[in-house]
């Protein structure tokens, strides 16, 4: 209805990588298959190990970045849909009350 599309191609590429990243932990403990290096094109020689002998690590710098991109992509997602409902509603001449302004004002609201 308001037509956003939050995710860059950057940002979808980033965001299927930790789809990778997360179905490899969940389902495979975060060992190597073969299906993960093929889907990734990680190679063999950048692991260390081939598939079944190697294992995705996670520390605090590869989390971290991950956990940005997620808070980024919230807060951009929450911009462009307020920007969108904005226009959507004074396209429909709809009139803000101070009860609807407080309601779109705290639609922005991070917690800050």
């Amino acid at each position: 209805m308001l037509k956003l599309t939050p995710f860059s191609k950057d940002d979808a590429k980033f965001y299927e990588g930790m789809l990778n990243d997360r179905n490899l932990l969940v389902h495979h403990g975060g060992t190597y298959t073969f299906s993960y290096v093929s889907q990734t094109k990680l190679a063999w020689k950048e692991t260390g190990h081939g598939p079944y002998f190697g294992s995705l690590v996670v520390t605090a710098e590869y989390f971290d970045k991950r956990l940005s991109f997620v808070e980024e992509m919230a807060q951009k997602i929450l911009k462009s849909t307020h920007a969108a409902l904005k226009l959507y509603l004074s396209g429909l001449g709809v009139d803000y009350t101070e009860q609807r302004q407080k309601a779109m004002d705290a639609f922005l609201w991070w917690g800050d």
